[in-house]
């Protein structure tokens, strides 16, 4: 599961934030200079589509999956794509005047298709960048970076901002190349971008604050200047100059290190007035020059309360400005934060309520949250579920003990605690502790066909009757290396068990086999319980080419798909499961972990029979040998998926039970209730029920008999189970106890 380190917390007294403000922007009017091929006529990806903000919101940094007038593509004439000694593709981009650049910014090619997220693959890869500092001048190369693929979602920003400054000789630019030399092993030679943005530089000058109050007057401070760059050792002093961005030098004065409000009359000034001002710095003793271009927004402040009116007015209402002050301590909400600090706090707590002394509501005061307490680490105090556990951040006190869903004892700040891949809120919601890795949520086996005989139909051994026949093509073969197992044909080939509601999972879940697959010249598929090629809910094969397991689930207009990162060896027996817990894919090969993967799509059942080594539209004909194939409601752990790897499928009710009466203990006064009870314990497996009987005396063999149940329906308390008898204990002076599994 994923771990969130939430950051450090300043003291409310510390927290200022240095922003660097003035030269850093966007570069607008990007043009491409040239392009070794482009995808035009009745596919449209042109290389214009990269720099024209055309399928992409510049808000939200969201990019279309839609291709055709979005993104570019080459004609697939990308020569030996992910040989690094042919060349590949070449774009570039001429930024219409030269300038420092801080950073770029790209957004791989992002086309999304049902059944085709190869697609994807075709986005650049390793990629060469240059730059020139003039039309027809020498390009420099700044070095070989590695483009990620993208998401193939039209809602997230998958933007991947690339950092120029520190390649001094190369940043100052009026040409940019990309030399692209490989894909992600996409179809063909094709190779996408979906957008390109450059940002200029930022200013060698900085200032400690972006803003400041309109209430402000002469000799107060705005903010310290500082200089980052320079000879080490050196300080440096500041003052106004003449030239581009000096425009409102007159307004403002320097002492020393601080920019000052000078004697200009600042209150009647609109909120979001913005104010340029050009500053040299020069350091000592090096002389080192520096200009830069500072900007500043003002914030009114009519009432002179230290407080922007439009903060005061978000919170209080508009024109409302005497619920809030900046001035001598005031606490609208009476909590552990003046005013002024929750207003200091507006960057990292946006949502922060100067008005509400627990703004989300996770009944953990704003002050407590942001300081921790005691055991509890800093939390978000805007966030009532700071980890997205789905447990509020006011029950997980962090003590280490679970004491109920109201005080879990589990780290606020981590999806998993026990880091058993259970998150928090699952193993609350299933009755596990999430603080005992050893502890998880109850999971029953739901399939096992385990092909141990030749038979029509083949077995199920779960429990749940979901016995599987066999179709034309499918067959028995007494394996040399594992026994029993089914052969496939590649043709139309399965094994088919009826739909059930058992088998009708759309939860959490775990699919498990051994496989051994002849080669990958066609998806081989493990299990799907398909609607045609839907994969509604779930569906387990290994992708053609390369036989990376895959596990596709979601419902028909909603599907999703997560990758393995090994492919078992074609000829070779190799253990292959995939668990699914919440939103999380595990995938194991040969009982180690074997990569992750999200699949945030609702499962939806298709009311189709379950196929093993096919699925519903019987594309993915498996070819080769399957065993030991098998289900589970729900994920496993590592541990379990190594035992069930094993054979060992004990702890789901095949073979060996373990079930054993592990105490008897006689209470003589039972919850001071002045009766007698027998406490009962003995190991159990979760997601089971028994049943308790007793017997009071002995037969002529000297084994009990005559035996009468107690109760039956006792739930299974994970691996130990305790029973407490005050029903027939104390009324024989022999008694004998046994257990059974429902």
């Amino acid at each position: 599961m994923k771990n969130i380190t939430f950051p450090s917390l300043l003291p409310v007294a510390l927290l200022t934030i240095p922003i660097q403000t003035g030269w850093s922007q966007n570069i607008e009017g990007v043009t491409i200079e040239d392009v070794s091929s482009e995808l035009v006529g009745g596919f449209d990806r042109a290389a214009n589509y990269l720099v024209d903000g055309s399928g992409w919101d510049e808000a939200l940094g969201t990019h279309t999956v839609t291709p055709d007038g979005f993104m570019w593509l080459n004609t697939g004439i990308f020569a030996a794509p992910n040989d690094p000694n042919v060349p590949g593709a070449v774009i570039t981009f001429d930024l219409g005047a030269n300038y420092d650049l801080g950073s770029l910014t790209v957004w791989n090619y992002n086309e999304a298709l049902p059944g085709r997220e190869d697609l994807l693959l075709r986005g650049a890869n390793e990629v060469e960048i240059l730059f020139a500092e003039s039309e027809g001048g020498d390009f420099t190369s700044a070095g070989d970076f590695v483009f990620v693929v993208a998401p193939g979602q039209d809602l997230e920003d998958f933007g991947q901002t690339i950092d120029l400054s520190a390649i001094s000789e190369a940043t100052n630019a009026r040409l940019v190349r990309f030399n692209i030399t490989s894909n992600h092993g996409g179809d063909n030679n094709f190779v996408g971008l979906s957008e390109v943005r450059f940002t200029g530089a930022s200013s060698p000058i900085i200032l400690s604050t972006a803003n400041f109050s309109t209430a402000a007057i002469q000799g107060t401070v705005i903010g310290d200047l500082s200089t980052p760059r320079g000879d080490a050792g050196d300080t440096f002093s500041y003052e106004f100059i003449a030239g581009d961005g000096d425009a409102d030098n007159g307004k403002f004065q320097i002492a020393d290190n601080e920019l000052q409000a000078g004697s200009f009359d600042f209150s009647p000034t609109p909120e979001g007035t913005e104010f340029s001002l050009r500053i040299k710095s020069t350091g000592s003793p090096s002389g080192a020059v520096f200009e830069g271009v500072v900007m500043i927004t003002a914030s009114a402040d009519s009432d002179g309360d230290d407080l922007p009116d439009p903060w005061e007015e978000r919170w209080a209402g508009v024109g409302n400005l005497a619920v809030l002050s900046g001035l001598g301590g005031a606490n609208a909400d009476a909590d552990s934060l003046t005013d002024l600090e929750e207003y200091n706090l507006r960057d990292q707590f946006p949502d922060l309520d100067p008005t509400e002394p627990d703004s989300d509501n996770d009944t953990l005061e704003d002050g407590s949250e942001i300081a921790g307490a005691g055991a509890r680490p800093p939390t978000d105090p805007t966030n009532p579920d700071t980890d997205n556990d789905s447990l509020t951040d006011g029950v997980e006190t962090n003590t280490g003990t679970f004491n109920g869903p109201g005080d879990t004892g589990t780290d606020p700040t981590l999806v998993d605690t026990d880091e058993d891949n259970f998150s928090d809120g699952i193993e609350v919601a299933a009755g596990s502790d999430p603080g005992n890795p050893d502890s998880t949520p109850p999971v029953t086996l739901v399939g096992y066909w385990p092909f141990d005989a030749a038979s029509d139909p083949q077995p199920d051994l779960s429990g749940f009757f979901n016995d599987a026949t066999v179709a034309a093509g499918a067959s028995w073969v007494d394996d040399l290396e594992r026994g029993g197992a089914m052969e496939f044909d590649g043709n139309d080939s399965y094994l088919e068990a009826a739909d059930s509601e058992s088998l009708s999972l759309t939860n959490d879940l775990t699919i498990a086999a051994w496989v051994n697959a002849t080669d990958y010249n066609n998806f081989r598929g493990v299990v799907g319980k398909t609607a045609g090629h839907l994969p509604s809910a779930y569906d387990l094969y290994l992708f053609t080419g390369s036989g990376v397991p895959r596990l596709y689930a979601g419902s028909p207009g909603d599907i999703a798909p997560a990758d393995a990162q090994t492919a078992p060896i074609a000829g070779e027996w190799h253990h292959i499961a995939v668990s699914k817990i919440g939103s999380d894919i595990f995938f194991y090969y040969d009982g180690l972990p074997d990569g992750q993967g999200i699949i945030d799509s609702e499962l939806q059942d298709s009311d189709t029979p379950l196929k093993i080594g096919n699925r519903d539209d019987l594309f993915v004909d498996f070819l080769g040998r399957l065993d030991d194939v098998a289900i589970f409601n729900g994920g496993l752990s590592a541990d379990q998926i190594v035992a069930i790897k094993d054979g060992d499928f004990s702890e789901f009710g095949v073979g060996s039970s373990g079930l054993e009466i592990t105490n008897v203990t006689y209470i003589d006064n039972y919850l001071d209730s002045g009766n007698p009870a027998v406490s009962l314990t003995f190991n159990s497996r979760p997601g089971r029920q028994y049943a308790i009987d007793f017997s009071t005396n002995l037969s002529a063999e000297g084994q009990p008999g005559g035996w009468a149940e107690i109760q039956d329906g006792v739930i299974s308390e994970g691996s130990v189970t305790t029973f407490v008898d005050t029903i027939v204990a104390g009324n024989t002076p022999t008694l004998f106890y046994r257990v059974r599994e429902l």
